[in-house]
């Protein structure tokens, strides 16, 4: 019976951990994140160079009119990447 308790609590946490990781970038969006709810560079892990097919330019998060993104604070590169990379269609 133990057994069967620990792997469904461990099974559970891992599905609320993959919610939580994959989710917060798109509740930030729904929100309408301003400024203040932007991320610091340094805590998306922001990187002036790309992460394989992985940049910038083809994010989600990415307004290329402006050089910014929705969810990181200040200017970002095209060709820049973070953690936040989201790779559905504009």
């Amino acid at each position: 019976m133990k057994n069967t308790d620990q792997m469904r609590r461990s099974v559970l946490k891992g599905i609320a951990v993959t919610v939580c990781y994959c989710g917060a970038p798109q509740l930030l969006i729904a929100q309408g994140a301003s400024n203040e709810a932007k991320v610091p560079k340094e805590q998306a892990k922001y990187q002036s160079s790309p992460n394989g097919e992985m940049r910038c330019g083809n994010c989600m998060h990415f307004l290329a009119d402006t050089s910014t993104c929705r969810l990181v604070e200040g200017p970002v590169e095209e060709s820049g990447y973070c953690t936040l990379w989201g790779s559905a269609t504009k």
